[in-house]
């Protein structure tokens, strides 16, 4: 029962910083786009329907949150970011997935 991390809060944390959600999912698609490539072709197919399915749901969740809370600015922003090639489908998943609450996909591990 060792303490592993040792976590600081405060109010200047890039968790809570204004727009650092819209950053996330900017680098979080640029490792996507180097990284499914390199996959060998077995498992890409898979790797980007779960992405597609899992984190692209979660960006845009993420939308509809700003939307809510009236960040209009950082929801045209995001959607800037995630593109409608990106965002209009993912409505879709998000609203057939309820937000990754009626279907949620799993990772496949391969053997070596």
């Amino acid at each position: 029962h060792r303490r592993l991390i040792r976590q600081r809060e405060h109010d200047g944390r890039l968790s809570v910083a204004p727009s650092s959600g819209v950053r996330f999912v900017e680098e979080n698609q640029r490792v996507v786009d180097k990284l499914l490539p390199l996959l060998p072709a077995v498992i890409r197919a898979h790797a980007s329907r779960y992405f597609w399915w899992r984190q692209n749901v979660f960006d845009t969740n993420y939308f509809f949150h700003c939307l809510r809370k009236g960040r209009v600015a950082e929801c045209g922003r995001l959607a800037r970011v995630m593109g409608g090639r990106r965002l209009i489908p993912g409505i879709a998943a998000w609203l057939v997935t309820v937000n990754n609450r009626v279907y949620r996909p799993t990772p496949i591990f391969v053997p070596e």
